[in-house]
């Protein structure tokens, strides 16, 4: 699908760190659909989209400072 709008959500409550891509799809009548969180690693600090495996459709890349590492989540 489409990803109309994507964000990074790095928030901690009581201690536990929540680390998620959170990511709205449009839906067919001019809205957007329900939010999605998606995992990815721990304190992602920077979003991208970009068409990582070459199928025409964005994907979106984070960068993660804990472990050094990025997440891709493929559209």
């Amino acid at each position: 699908g489409v990803v109309e709008a994507a964000t990074l959500n790095t928030t901690e409550y009581d201690g536990v760190l929540t680390n998620s891509a959170p990511v709205i799809h449009p839906s067919r009548i001019l809205s957007f659909a329900e939010r999605v969180d998606y995992a990815v690693g721990a304190y992602a600090q920077s979003l991208t989209t970009a068409d990582i495996n070459g199928d025409g459709r964005l994907d979106i890349v984070t960068s993660n400072s804990d472990n050094k590492t990025v997440s891709v989540l493929f559209n």
